[in-house]
């Protein structure tokens, strides 16, 4: 296995592990997706989706909120 082949694989398995789809990148508390969109946890227990900083919507769930983040256009 080359070092790419690796690197391609560790990070698709850390996906998986904080469940963000491909191509999506951060941490378990914040995560960054394409065209600008953020979804991060708030101190009150929800979860926040932001495009280029503008407050899109929030949710009780980290999962739907990704869901919601990824129909973004």
């Amino acid at each position: 296995m080359t070092r790419t082949e690796f690197e391609r694989r560790a990070v698709r398995d850390a996906e998986q592990r904080i469940g963000v789809p491909a191509g999506w990148w951060g941490t378990a508390r914040k995560i960054y997706g394409p065209n600008g969109v953020t979804v991060f946890s708030n101190p009150g227990c929800t979860w926040t989706v932001r495009r280029y900083g503008a407050l899109v919507s929030r949710h009780d769930s980290r999962s739907y909120a990704i869901q919601k983040a990824r129909r973004l256009p």
